[in-house]
């Protein structure tokens, strides 16, 4: 039998108390009783429609019962435990408790022949129904509001109403409530009023206005364009004159930037006006800012001026450097305090930023030019070079000057190895013919009589260069281009300055 069904047949006295509810059957808990010895007993052991010993549930649930067996059609009637045969090849058991319901239990594990096992059985009570209520509906009726002013502000019962074209509406349930009715610039009012079923109640509010006004005056010049509080509520920059206020004490904040807040109670009264004269502490120094010439003043990040700044700086803590291309700012913290003052702060002049340069060329011992100054010969180490544009020229006699400009950044290494060309040997020619040309200097009566003794025939022998042709001078600053002249071959320019290779200096 792989199922099999129990019926349970409660007894008298039991079947009496079900009137009174309904209940349910749980299994509370199954378990193996491995020294009980009731299923392989020869008094209490039964075996199968095959033949084999059954498994025997001891089954308890706290009463008494009789228990029907589908399989024998035997009823047993005993007290507790009750037991229930059951094949071994069962996969389940359902228990017929009648009014109690059925309960079906599947076995989690295989049952063992002519083993003894325990079923606790526990009766549930059926929930109550729930009970629903009648619905009450309550006694309502509507309250109708008029105000004036028509943006006056209604409370009622902790909720605030619409106010629309000046009256407001709500339907409440019957009873009394208080109210609230208030506005900018008038006296503000409460009242009661009971709502019954009968009829509507109507409340009408005519609020008073309030006829107190505040002249804030600027007698101390420094009051003049301050910013003008009134119950915490910004009024507008002094002077100012402040209407509507109500009767009694006012809270009055006067704030400008770089003076003290000046914060006041004034007694206001109704149609009349108080003037008030307040003076405002400075809360500021005049300070001087120096530092080198062309260095820029900056101050917690804003800018100040250049070389020396003079103004006012607000009492505190301020950050200072001086700013420079090419230069480290050496930043200071100075505190700035009203009095007594701090004249003058000289802030310490920022430093050059260098970085280093290695000239070399080929063939050695070149004349090194560096922003048209000669600095030295090749190779040469530079080892202070100031950060930005320089201009670097090299020149050897017979070669083709080198021109080239560098940009130096911060801790930068620049190495220049250059290979010199030699000039041709036209253009070597040429420049012995010029050479040959230049007058030498003679009295002003010399050199007219040898001017007088060039005939026009001598010209040619001497291949005169034109005049427009500027002679080349060797230590020639590096900014200005090398001229040839216009016969020379546009192959022989100034040599053309190369990648220069870059590395952080040591």
């Amino acid at each position: 039998m792989k199922h099999l069904r129990i019926a349970v047949a409660l007894a008298a006295g039991l079947l009496a108390s079900l009137t009174v509810g309904a209940q349910e059957l749980k299994v509370k808990s199954f378990e193996l009783l491995p020294k009980d010895k009731t299923a392989c007993s020869r008094a209490t052991a039964r075996k199968d429609a095959k033949g084999k010993k059954c498994a025997v549930i001891k089954l308890v649930d706290g009463q008494d019962a009789a228990y029907k067996s589908d399989s024998t059609s035997t009823v047993q009637v005993a007290a507790q435990p009750v037991l229930l045969y059951v094949s071994a090849k069962d996969k389940s058991v359902t228990i017929d408790g009648g009014e109690f319901g059925t309960l079906e239990y599947v076995f989690e594990t295989p049952l063992k022949a002519a083993k003894t096992y325990q079923m606790v059985i526990e009766r549930i009570p059926a929930p109550e129904p729930e009970v629903i209520p009648e619905p009450v509906v309550p006694e309502q009726q509507f309250v109708l509001f008029t105000v004036n002013p028509a943006q006056a502000i209604i409370e009622l019962g902790g909720e605030t109403l619409e106010v629309v074209g000046g009256e407001a509406q709500k339907i409440l349930n019957v009873g009394t409530y208080q109210y609230k009715v208030s506005s900018k610039y008038y006296y503000p009012t409460e009242g009661e009023f009971t709502l019954t079923a009968d009829e509507k109640v109507e409340v009408d509010v005519a609020l008073r206005e309030a006829n107190g006004y505040l002249e804030v005056l600027d007698t101390d010049d420094a009051v003049t364009g301050a910013d003008v509080y009134v119950d915490e509520e910004y009024a507008g920059k002094a002077p100012i004159v402040v209407p509507h206020l109500l009767n009694g004490p006012h809270k009055v904040l006067i704030s400008k930037e770089e003076y003290n807040n000046l914060t006041a109670t004034l007694y206001i009264t109704d149609n009349d006006t108080l003037k008030f004269s307040p003076c405002l502490d400075p809360n500021f120094a005049v300070v001087t800012l120096t530092t080198t010439p062309n260095a820029n003043i900056w101050a917690n990040g804003v800018y100040k001026g250049t070389g020396t700044w003079t103004g006012k700086l607000t009492a505190g803590v301020y950050d200072l450097e001086a700013r420079e291309v090419g230069y480290t700012s050496q930043p200071i913290t100075r505190e700035v305090i009203v009095k007594p003052q701090i004249d003058t702060i000289e802030i310490p002049a920022p430093t050059p930023i260098y970085g280093n340069v290695l000239i070399m060329s080929h063939p050695a011992k070149a004349t090194v030019i560096f922003d048209g100054e000669v600095v030295g010969e090749t190779p040469l180490y530079l080892p202070k070079v100031q950060y930005g544009e320089h201009q670097l020229r090299i020149e050897k006699e017979g070669f083709k000057p080198y021109v080239e400009t560098i940009v130096m950044s911060e801790s930068m290494r620049i190495e220049i190895d250059r290979t010199l060309k030699a000039h041709c040997g036209k253009c070597a020619a040429k420049k012995a013919a010029i050479e040959a040309l230049e007058p030498v200097e003679t009295p002003t009566e010399v050199a007219t009589e040898a001017a007088a003794e060039v005939t026009p025939e001598a010209a040619p022998e001497t291949e005169v260069v034109p005049a427009t042709e500027p002679e080349v001078v060797p230590a020639e600053p590096a900014s200005e281009p090398v001229e040839t002249p216009a016969t020379e071959p546009a192959s022989d320019p100034v040599e053309t300055p190369a990648e220069p290779s870059e590395t952080p200096a040591e």
